[in-house]
Protein backbone atom coordinates (compact mmCIF):
# COMPACT_ATOMS: atom_id res chain seq x y z
CA UNK A 1 0.00 0.00 0.00
CA UNK A 2 2.16 2.46 -1.25
CA UNK A 3 -0.14 5.40 -0.57
CA UNK A 4 0.53 4.77 3.33
CA UNK A 5 3.25 5.53 5.36
CA UNK A 6 6.33 3.47 5.66
CA UNK A 7 6.15 0.61 8.75
CA UNK A 8 9.08 -0.75 10.65
CA UNK A 9 9.45 -3.60 8.83
CA UNK A 10 10.00 -1.88 5.54
CA UNK A 11 13.55 -0.31 4.17
CA UNK A 12 12.51 2.66 4.56
CA UNK A 13 11.21 2.83 8.13
CA UNK A 14 13.42 5.83 9.11
CA UNK A 15 11.11 7.91 7.24
CA UNK A 16 8.04 7.11 8.04
CA UNK A 17 7.24 10.19 9.99
CA UNK A 18 7.22 12.38 6.55
CA UNK A 19 5.72 12.21 2.73
CA UNK A 20 8.26 13.40 0.16
CA UNK A 21 6.80 14.95 -3.38
CA UNK A 22 7.07 17.72 -5.32
CA UNK A 23 4.61 20.26 -6.59
CA UNK A 24 3.92 20.42 -10.07
CA UNK A 25 2.23 22.62 -12.98
CA UNK A 26 2.37 23.67 -16.78
CA UNK A 27 5.46 26.48 -15.01
CA UNK A 28 6.80 24.12 -12.97
CA UNK A 29 7.02 20.62 -14.21
CA UNK A 30 10.14 18.85 -13.00
CA UNK A 31 9.71 15.86 -10.71
CA UNK A 32 12.06 13.61 -9.07
CA UNK A 33 11.99 10.94 -11.81
CA UNK A 34 10.42 11.31 -15.21
CA UNK A 35 9.56 6.92 -15.27
CA UNK A 36 8.20 6.87 -12.25
CA UNK A 37 4.82 7.36 -11.28
CA UNK A 38 2.94 8.80 -8.51
CA UNK A 39 -0.31 10.33 -6.97
CA UNK A 40 -2.10 13.59 -7.52
CA UNK A 41 -3.28 14.91 -4.42
CA UNK A 42 -6.07 17.19 -2.58
CA UNK A 43 -4.64 20.64 -1.56
CA UNK A 44 -7.31 20.18 1.50
CA UNK A 45 -6.37 16.99 2.66
CA UNK A 46 -2.56 17.48 3.75
CA UNK A 47 -0.50 19.60 5.02
CA UNK A 48 3.13 20.45 4.71
CA UNK A 49 5.77 20.14 6.84
CA UNK A 50 8.45 22.14 4.67
CA UNK A 51 9.92 22.89 1.01
CA UNK A 52 12.85 23.07 -0.97
CA UNK A 53 13.16 24.79 -4.07
CA UNK A 54 15.28 21.80 -5.25
CA UNK A 55 16.38 18.29 -3.79
CA UNK A 56 16.07 18.77 0.10
CA UNK A 57 18.13 15.37 0.86
CA UNK A 58 15.07 14.99 3.71
CA UNK A 59 16.18 11.33 3.39
CA UNK A 60 19.55 11.96 4.96
CA UNK A 61 20.59 10.66 8.45
CA UNK A 62 20.83 14.69 9.60
CA UNK A 63 17.20 15.07 8.47
CA UNK A 64 15.96 12.57 10.90
CA UNK A 65 14.65 13.49 14.64
CA UNK A 66 15.36 11.53 17.46
CA UNK A 67 12.88 10.11 18.42
CA UNK A 68 11.02 10.10 14.89
CA UNK A 69 8.21 11.97 13.99
CA UNK A 70 7.31 16.27 14.66
CA UNK A 71 7.85 17.72 17.89
CA UNK A 72 8.97 20.55 20.05
CA UNK A 73 12.67 20.04 18.84
CA UNK A 74 12.49 18.66 15.35
CA UNK A 75 10.57 18.87 12.53
CA UNK A 76 10.66 15.39 10.35
CA UNK A 77 12.61 16.09 6.83
CA UNK A 78 13.49 19.56 7.62
CA UNK A 79 15.56 20.48 10.64
CA UNK A 80 19.86 19.50 10.13
CA UNK A 81 20.82 17.49 12.99
CA UNK A 82 17.94 18.09 14.82
CA UNK A 83 18.13 21.95 14.65
CA UNK A 84 16.13 24.23 12.48
CA UNK A 85 17.17 25.74 9.73
CA UNK A 86 14.47 28.03 8.08
CA UNK A 87 15.06 30.16 4.40
CA UNK A 88 14.41 33.69 5.39
CA UNK A 89 15.29 35.01 1.51
CA UNK A 90 15.31 33.57 -2.08
CA UNK A 91 18.71 34.70 -1.69
CA UNK A 92 19.40 31.87 0.09
CA UNK A 93 21.03 28.17 -1.62
CA UNK A 94 22.52 26.41 1.06
CA UNK A 95 19.59 23.56 1.78
CA UNK A 96 17.45 25.54 4.21
CA UNK A 97 14.08 24.69 4.05
CA UNK A 98 10.94 27.39 3.34
CA UNK A 99 8.25 27.02 6.17
CA UNK A 100 4.63 25.88 5.12
CA UNK A 101 3.42 29.59 5.36
CA UNK A 102 6.26 30.50 2.67
CA UNK A 103 5.80 27.81 0.05
CA UNK A 104 5.08 30.38 -2.81
CA UNK A 105 8.48 31.79 -1.87
CA UNK A 106 10.29 28.79 -2.32
CA UNK A 107 8.50 28.23 -5.91
CA UNK A 108 9.83 31.66 -7.25
CA UNK A 109 12.87 30.22 -5.78
CA UNK A 110 12.70 27.17 -7.95
CA UNK A 111 11.72 28.88 -11.05
CA UNK A 112 14.21 31.53 -10.46
CA UNK A 113 16.86 29.06 -10.32
CA UNK A 114 15.00 26.54 -12.31
CA UNK A 115 15.93 23.81 -10.69
CA UNK A 116 14.79 20.63 -11.97
CA UNK A 117 12.34 19.61 -9.15
CA UNK A 118 11.37 20.57 -6.11
CA UNK A 119 10.57 18.88 -2.72
CA UNK A 120 8.08 19.26 -0.50
CA UNK A 121 8.06 16.95 2.74
CA UNK A 122 4.48 16.49 4.10
CA UNK A 123 2.93 15.42 7.25
CA UNK A 124 1.73 11.81 7.11
CA UNK A 125 -0.75 12.40 9.78
CA UNK A 126 -3.37 14.42 8.20
CA UNK A 127 -2.60 12.18 4.88
CA UNK A 128 -3.38 8.91 6.37
CA UNK A 129 -6.49 10.43 8.51
CA UNK A 130 -7.61 12.04 4.76
CA UNK A 131 -7.73 8.53 3.18
CA UNK A 132 -8.89 8.07 0.78
CA UNK A 133 -9.82 12.13 -0.31
CA UNK A 134 -6.45 12.65 0.31
CA UNK A 135 -5.62 10.72 -3.27
CA UNK A 136 -7.17 12.88 -6.59
CA UNK A 137 -5.62 9.98 -8.88
CA UNK A 138 -2.84 8.13 -9.56
CA UNK A 139 -0.72 8.98 -12.24
CA UNK A 140 2.52 7.40 -14.86
CA UNK A 141 4.32 9.74 -17.38
CA UNK A 142 4.78 10.30 -20.66
CA UNK A 143 8.13 8.47 -20.48
CA UNK A 144 7.01 5.51 -18.17
CA UNK A 145 7.90 2.13 -19.04
CA UNK A 146 5.69 -0.48 -19.64
CA UNK A 147 7.00 -2.06 -16.05
CA UNK A 148 6.15 1.74 -14.20
CA UNK A 149 2.89 2.00 -16.45
CA UNK A 150 1.92 -1.73 -14.88
CA UNK A 151 2.53 -0.68 -11.54
CA UNK A 152 0.77 2.52 -11.43
CA UNK A 153 -2.25 0.76 -12.86
CA UNK A 154 -1.94 -1.85 -10.14
CA UNK A 155 -1.57 0.63 -7.48
CA UNK A 156 -4.55 2.33 -8.67
CA UNK A 157 -6.83 -1.06 -8.59
CA UNK A 158 -5.28 -1.54 -5.21
CA UNK A 159 -6.42 1.75 -3.99
CA UNK A 160 -9.74 1.54 -5.43
CA UNK A 161 -10.15 -1.94 -3.77
CA UNK A 162 -9.11 -1.09 -0.46
CA UNK A 163 -11.53 2.27 -0.48
CA UNK A 164 -14.53 1.50 -3.24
Amino acid sequence: KPWLPCTASEWCAPYGDRFPGSIISSRIPGVYSRYLGGFVLRPTAVELFCSYYADGSTQGEEKRCSPPGRSEVCVPGCYSWGKPMWCTSRMQYGGCAWRPEHTQQMLLQHEELRSKYNEVVFDPGPWVENLPRTIWAVFFQPESGEKERKQAREVHKAFLEAYG
